[in-house]
């Protein structure tokens, strides 16, 4: 399960978005996030630069996750912002959505594809 969000706001607004969307995850879908499991990146991808920050969530419906945002500039002092919740499992709301490794494998390298594809856009 993946959930991926599109936002353009300013360079002084990320605070605020970021901010806004972690407390929106903890306190209406009751997410906990792991502050101790950040981790940061600044890398290049097709000529475009982005940054990274992501976290270790877990929630009760959908289990562990990776959850976090990218950041590159959009032109005329914008910043595009991805927001995502990878989910390392099925969850309990698709039980009968269970997946072998093979099938958990092409997944994680199909979200990796995307997240390395959208610079290109």
């Amino acid at each position: 399960m993946a959930t991926i969000y599109f936002e353009v706001t300013t360079l002084k607004g990320i605070d605020s978005l970021i901010s806004d969307n972690v407390d929106w995850r903890t306190k209406e879908q009751s997410v906990q996030i792991d502050k101790a499991s950040e981790q940061k990146e600044d890398f290049e991808n097709s000529g475009r630069k982005w940054s990274r920050i992501s976290w270790d969530g877990d929630s009760k419906d959908w289990g562990p996750a990776k959850v976090g945002f990218l950041f590159t500039e959009a032109g005329k002092g914008k910043i595009l912002t991805v927001t995502y919740w990878i989910s390392k499992g099925s969850g309990k709301r698709f039980p009968g959505n269970r997946q072998n490794a093979g099938q958990r494998k092409a997944n994680r390298k199909l979200s990796l594809f995307f997240r390395v594809s959208i610079a290109g856009v």
